[in-house]
């Protein structure tokens, strides 16, 4: 796979079919060095399950890659005929009446995924310090981690740090454990802000 190319499908809707799984999203970013790639508005295909947040590929575990934007000109006719069918049959298939949809509609209805801005830092040179910077203003954050064995002597990899307006994705296993002398140390340890 040629990192040029991926380059030029930024901001497109893929699929990519992994070692271990088949995920479709937006294209956000590409990684010329390791050749991965960060999706945000990812859906599980295998599961038919829409994931929360970006999500990192690595070039090792990719299998395949499909731009579906290229596609879209049939979809539209394909799913004016769908929802023709749905409407003469409203009877023959029940509303779905999960509790997580329910769930999702009252609490949710109003979030779009679309309103936040997600920001991968991976240098130190133009979004770190304004990353710490809007982070350290907050009164309320919310941290995610992945990893490898996270434990004592595990492996970081990545810190998702989430605002009001903005994701941010920080990348461990590039910035390195300067990272933390730089201010995310400063921002897990800071006792007024609420994680």
């Amino acid at each position: 796979m040629d990192s040029l190319w991926f380059r030029e499908i930024l901001s497109k809707r893929v699929k990519v079919t992994l070692v271990c799984g088949t995920y479709s999203g937006c294209l956000r970013h590409v990684d010329a060095a390791t050749k991965a790639i960060v999706l945000d508005q990812v859906e599980d295909l295998e599961n038919n399950r829409k994931l929360p947040g970006i999500k990192m590929f690595f070039g090792y575990e990719i299998k395949n890659l499909e731009i579906l934007d290229a596609l879209s000109t049939s979809y539209p006719n394909e799913s004016a005929t769908q929802t023709t069918n749905v409407n003469n049959n409203k009877r023959d298939k029940p509303e779905d009446t999960t509790p997580e949809k329910s769930f999702h509609e009252q609490h949710f209805s109003e979030l779009e995924d679309e309103s936040l801005e997600y920001i991968l830092i991976d240098q130190f040179h133009q979004k770190f310090g304004p990353a710490i910077f809007h982070i350290k203003q907050q009164s309320v954050i919310g941290v995610a981690v992945e990893g490898i064995d996270i434990c004592r002597f595990g492996k970081l990899c990545l810190i998702q740090i989430a605002t009001n307006d903005q994701i941010y994705l920080f990348d461990i296993f590039l910035l390195g454990p300067v990272a933390f002398k730089n201010g995310l140390k400063m921002i897990l340890e800071d006792s007024d802000i609420l994680k």
